[in-house]
């Protein structure tokens, strides 16, 4: 590379990385003209052109970036987020599943990685609960459990859906794990709560909520339950 195009190509990064988008465009145009193929030039093109809402574009750019570089995992996993936002997402699965195949190692690159796939399968799962595809949510919550089993948030997520698809035996079992591990995470508490009240099992939901109100003093959704089983056990009464 020579000197003059080695200084667009910087200016263009340094464009790219105050989200001075419009600037980094005439930058990265200009070395995509001269035919310079460096994977991560053509990575930011296809996030600028997703952030435009041209997402044929981007979608070209990012497959440009992986054809250079089949193994950049950011352009894979910027991809597999367009494929998501266009609603394709047994492609945006596919896509996630092969990166996820490719993370090995636990170095620092790869924890941030793994963080990130977590994530996205999280993200992923929420769509098809939000659809009512409970299985396909388990099992993207469960890819992202796999990957970050300390994100307390996520496996409280997979525990509800499990509640919420039936099995409650698999719901008891994640959330104790999550309160095992960390104990002071109040929505795994609140949640379990939750699933003892709904098989009526007023004392062991009274423990959860008794010990999120200690946690979080005031919490609006213990307060709430705890009307609830009160309303519940006086008709009972």
């Amino acid at each position: 590379m020579n000197p003059n195009t080695y200084a667009v190509y910087a200016l263009g990064k340094n464009y790219f990385k105050t989200k001075n988008y419009d600037k980094a465009e005439i930058c990265f145009v200009e070395l995509i003209n001269q035919d310079v193929k460096f994977a991560d030039i053509f990575q930011m093109m296809g996030v600028i052109k997703h952030d435009n809402g041209n997402f044929e574009e981007a979608m070209n750019f990012y497959k440009v970036a992986l054809k250079i570089n089949p193994q950049y995992t950011e352009a894979a996993i910027n991809l597999s987020i367009l494929y998501c936002d266009l609603g394709r997402y047994s492609e945006s699965k596919d896509i996630l599943v092969d990166v996820q195949n490719s993370v090995t190692d636990e170095n620092s690159k790869d924890r941030m990685v793994k963080g990130k796939l977590a994530n996205m399968h999280s993200e992923l799962a929420d769509i098809y609960k939000s659809m009512g595809e409970h299985q396909e949510a388990i099992e993207e919550y469960r890819k992202a459990s796999f990957l970050r089993p300390n994100f307390a948030d996520i496996r409280t997520k997979l525990a509800v859906t499990y509640r919420d698809n039936g099995d409650v035996k698999m719901a008891f079992r994640e959330f104790t794990d999550i309160i095992r591990m960390k104990p002071t995470y109040v929505p795994a508490r609140i949640n379990l709560g939750v699933t003892y009240l709904a098989m009526n099992d007023f004392e062991n939901a009274k423990k959860e909520f008794n010990k999120a109100m200690e946690l979080d003093p005031g919490n609006p959704s213990a307060k709430m339950y705890f009307k609830i089983i009160s309303q519940k056990e006086e008709k009972k009464n």
